[in-house]
């Protein structure tokens, strides 16, 4: 399973719905993949 492409999808989506949790969600990941 591709874990990063999961984080994108989510990422994306939480772009379309609000940028604030999109920005919250890549700073997220970028914690998690570190």
């Amino acid at each position: 399973m591709n874990i990063k492409k999961f984080f994108f999808i989510i990422l994306f989506i939480l772009m379309a719905l609000g940028g604030i949790g999109g920005v919250a969600l890549m700073g997220y990941s970028i914690v998690i993949g570190k």
